[in-house]
């Protein structure tokens, strides 16, 4: 059964399994609810911060499952990326898996690649610099170039105001 009109906020089960779908545009907004298992898709995209509400959020207080757990895919970011930083620390259990692993792209018994790895993979050859050494080969690579290669959007945004009429200003065109 699914709830929530055209856009589906939660699916249930005949087996009582209830599974929900949400966004982390405002992180904040999960921090009343109760999780057994949290599954984050692309969570390089996630910050820390957000990571870490979602951990809060599955501490066993839903009381269904017996080890709670906050579980996310990725493709690599940069090497100072805090899900490289935690899993090389200890804090999280990273499984690596390569395009060889999908069996779209390749055929798991003979290895060889298959018509729609061909096509998929050929486009991700054809990229360049980090998204050629993240996206094709699998590295936690930096962008060229780059002076931060990591942005904390909490840390680093800073709400809209008026400068005072006597702050410099240049102007470029």
């Amino acid at each position: 059964q699914i709830y929530g009109g055209e856009k589906a906020q939660w699916f249930d089960y005949p087996n009582g399994s209830r599974i929900w779908v949400a966004g982390l545009d405002k992180a904040g907004k999960v921090l009343s609810a109760e999780f057994d298992i949290v599954y984050a898709n692309q969570a390089e995209e996630l910050g820390l911060p957000d990571w870490e509400t979602l951990l809060s959020r599955a501490t066993g207080r839903a009381g269904n499952v017996d080890h709670p757990q906050v579980i996310g895919d990725c493709n690599p970011s940069s090497p100072t990326h805090w899900i490289r930083q935690r899993a090389q620390a200890g804090a999280l259990t990273f499984f690596e898996s390569t395009h060889r692993d999908n069996p779209e792209l390749f055929d798991q018994e003979t290895g060889e690649i298959t018509e729609a790895g061909k096509q998929r993979l050929g486009v991700l050859k054809r990229l360049t610099g980090s998204r050629l050494m993240r996206l094709y080969h699998g590295m936690w690579a930096a962008p060229e170039g780059a002076i931060y290669d990591i942005l904390d959007e909490e840390r680093h945004r800073v709400a809209a105001f008026e400068p005072p009429h006597l702050w410099p200003r240049i102007v470029g065109i």
